[in-house]
């Protein structure tokens, strides 16, 4: 990628960085004091981020969304020009320094200069560009967090040296600071800190800074993991029960779906059907369960073989005892899209050696334990030997 990049373009970076003061070793703490706010604002993403696209979900209807979502981002744009596009234009004024651009085309211009104002907007910055993203997907738009991210790390980084340098005795190079803070949220927020640190030392030239990058990146992350298992990539495959890991045992549970498992080859009565309707049906089949369907097709409850056998025998009940009489709830019901670990559990919990399968409430067919665990030891088998 990089040859290719260097063919076409030259040697020029997406953000040009220049180092213009070799931090002191003095500096250090510092940079770890920013990897823990990284941590702070990268679980402050991932809460955020899943908390405004569940209210885009609650709402009906495209044009709803469109309205909510241009209203959101006009209002935040007006108030803050600076978050209009990907950002890297205030990425690279921050790299130099230029921070009053975010004073640019406000009607609060003329407070450039104020450390308060401009402190505050710096803050607003980081917080409103999670917002503009995620209520840009919520309406529909197209983008990724990738940008958003760099922008919101940059901002960050800036903000942190700007607030030291005023309240400390300490002079920190705040370009030097917005560009390790783009890598310690990147590490944060997509739990990937040697990509943070690479990628970021690559796209600006800061390799001078390998080592500051180190400490705030590995602070970030470790204190993000600790508190949040996944990634922002990596939450919603784990809550569809579709994340690949590195154990066996739920890669297997992973790949396994139940589409694959179903024995539908159950004979199907009604609830009115008498008890001699029902012989004949057992007498006609080798399964001891029999699904009760309404005449759309739903799932009502189950008659077993064990349920009739005192009474099976006995013709004088044969038009006396219907169905409705003896079926009852089975011990557990799964629906056909439903991830194989809750199956698991399930059956764990319920000790059902048969469970029934429905689709929005039809009835589709049972799943065996027999032949889930067969299917998932030959499947572990060849994980195994892979």
């Amino acid at each position: 990628a990089v040859l290719t990049s260097t063919w076409f373009h030259g040697d020029d970076n997406i953000i040009p960085f220049t180092l213009k003061v070799r931090e002191h070793i003095s500096a250090y703490p510092w940079y770890a004091g920013l990897g823990i706010v990284a941590a702070v604002v990268s679980i402050y993403f991932s809460r955020v981020y899943f908390g405004i696209e569940a209210i885009f979900d609650k709402i009906s209807g495209r044009f709803p969304k469109w309205l909510l979502g241009g209203t959101v981002l006009g209002l935040l744009i007006f108030f803050f020009p600076s978050l209009y596009g990907e950002g890297f234009s205030l990425i690279n004024d921050l790299m130099h320094g230029r921070v009053d651009s975010i004073f640019t085309g406000t009607f609060y211009e003329n407070l450039s200069g104020n450390f308060w104002i401009t402190l505050l907007i710096l803050l607003a910055l980081v917080f409103f560009k999670l917002v503009a993203t995620i209520s840009t997907f919520g309406a529909g738009g197209v983008g990724g967090i990738f940008s958003p991210v760099l922008f919101m790390g940059s901002v960050l980084g800036f903000a942190f040296a700007f607030g030291v340098n005023h309240f400390t005795p300490d002079s920190l190079t705040e370009s030097n600071f917005a560009m390790v803070g783009m890598a310690g949220l990147l590490a944060g927020v997509l739990h990937a800190p040697l990509m943070a640190i690479f990628l970021v030392a690559e796209l600006t030239g800061g390799y001078e800074l390998f080592i500051p990058l180190m400490v705030t990146c590995t602070i970030s992350f470790a204190i993000t993991k600790s508190v949040l298992s996944h990634s922002v990539y990596t939450l919603q495959l784990a809550k569809r029960g579709e994340l690949i890991t590195h154990n066996k045992d739920k890669v297997v549970l992973n790949r396994l779906q139940i589409r694959r498992l179903l024995e539908s080859n159950f004979k199907t009565i009604q609830a009115d059907m008498s008890l001699g309707e029902l012989v004949k049906i057992v007498s006609d089949t080798s399964r001891n369960i029999f699904p009760v369907v309404d005449s759309k097709g739903k799932l009502e409850a189950i008659v077993t073989l064990d349920d009739i056998r005192s009474i099976m025998f006995d013709a004088s009940m044969y038009d006396q005892v219907f169905v409705k009489d003896l079926m009852h709830a089975p011990l557990a019901i799964s629906e056909i899209n439903e991830p194989m670990s809750d199956v698991m559990e399930k059956f764990k919990q319920t000790g059902a050696w048969n469970m029934a399968i429905t689709e929005q409430g039809y009835y589709r067919g049972f799943v065996s334990k027999s032949k889930l665990f067969s299917v998932y030891r030959r499947m572990l088998m060849e994980f195994s030997e892979d």
